[in-house]
């Protein structure tokens, strides 16, 4: 096992990108139960071999997609402790010590793995269109006092055909589950111990239910294809198209989901289950206070002492004792008013 995460995502720790055009080998052996059909003998096959040759007899074989999608599954390699140590530890350093083990508490943690359909095959076709690029021109216009020159924005037109010929290994998720933040598996070399996925394990495993048809993903991934060899700024009229040697099969990724409270409300963290990472997080934010809303509470005091003449009354009061208190000296009233007339208006 690499301990290199396969699973990309939008994330509060990462970024995402489709591994469409990306070659790479699942290194697993299955046995998917054919018999030599010269001696009888059992055949193990190795995952996207055409052919082989009986270990028994000799005979040369090729082998043919069968019918159906094969699929496939991966079993997590941390555990739920380490999962919840982790999402615990990355909300304690986004919210600066805000949010922590003492300030939350965890509803729920569970494992879940999540299938993302992967296509690999030989892509080739063609494309035809027309290109677009922004030009920047001189003109000059005429006038009485002569000819005044302007730079302006011209878009230039060109078409275009391109041929296509290139490998696929593209995935993408086969559920939708946008809250998750996952968007595809990089199907590295020598990445992962993949196992034969028997139905029987619905029971003892939480499986996400594939939800995006096979023709839908088949038509996403030569789409995908088409859009990496576009060039930028261009516009697709025609195109023809063919995915030979195409395998479509399901990997079920692990995924742990982590729910804590915080001021009784329920957040989501996203864990790798492979290597931990964080794929996504919700992290409530820092409350901010308008710094208007500090105007409202002296403007509305002022209007209330306006408004009301015993209030400056009893104002003027509290403040002609108040400057006594600090001067320790009694005041003439007259003298103290003029004084904290000219004060207000400047002229003191």
């Amino acid at each position: 096992m690499s301990g290199k995460s396969a699973v990309t995502g939008l994330a509060a720790s990462g970024s995402s990108a489709f591994p469409g055009g990306q070659s790479g080998r699942v290194d697993t052996t299955e046995n998917i139960g054919v018999n030599c059909p010269s001696c009888g003998g059992s055949l193990s096959i190795r995952e996207g071999i055409r052919s082989t040759q009986c270990e028994y007899c000799g005979s040369s074989l090729y082998i043919f997609n069968p019918r159906g999608v094969r699929s496939y599954y991966l079993q997590p390699e941390i555990t739920a402790g380490k999962a919840k140590l982790k999402a615990l530890n990355l909300l304690d350093r986004q919210s600066g010590g805000r949010i922590g083990a003492r300030h939350t508490s965890v509803v729920d943690l569970k494992l879940i793995h999540v299938p993302f359909w992967r296509m690999k095959g030989r892509f080739m076709g063609w494309i035809c269109g027309e290109e677009y690029k922004n030009i920047t021109v001189e003109k000059y216009n005429s006038t009485p006092n002569g000819d005044i020159k302007r730079t302006a924005v011209e878009q230039e037109r060109k078409p275009f055909s391109r041929f296509l010929s290139r490998n696929v290994n593209w995935s993408a998720p086969a559920c939708v589950m946008r809250h998750l933040g996952l968007q595809g598996i990089s199907f590295r070399s020598s990445f992962g111990d993949w196992k034969p996925f028997d139905h029987t394990l619905r029971k003892s495993m939480n499986i996400a239910l594939v939800t995006v048809p096979r023709k839908k993903a088949e038509s996403s991934a030569c789409k995908h294809t088409v859009s990496l060899a576009r060039p930028s700024g261009s516009r697709i009229d025609a195109g023809r198209y063919h995915m030979f040697d195409r395998r479509l099969s399901i990997y079920y990724y692990p995924v742990f989901l982590l729910f804590y409270k915080y001021r009784d409300i329920i957040y989501e963290v996203t864990i790798d289950g492979n290597d931990g990472h964080i794929i996504r997080a919700d992290i409530p934010r820092r409350k901010k206070i308008n710094p208007t809303s500090y105007f409202f509470i002296p403007a509305a005091a002022a209007f209330l002492a306006g408004s009301y003449f015993p209030l400056v009354i009893a104002s003027a009061v509290l403040l002609y004792l108040s400057d006594m208190i600090k001067g320790r000296n009694l005041i003439n009233p007259w003298s103290w008013l003029s004084y904290r007339l000219r004060k207000a208006f400047g002229k003191g």
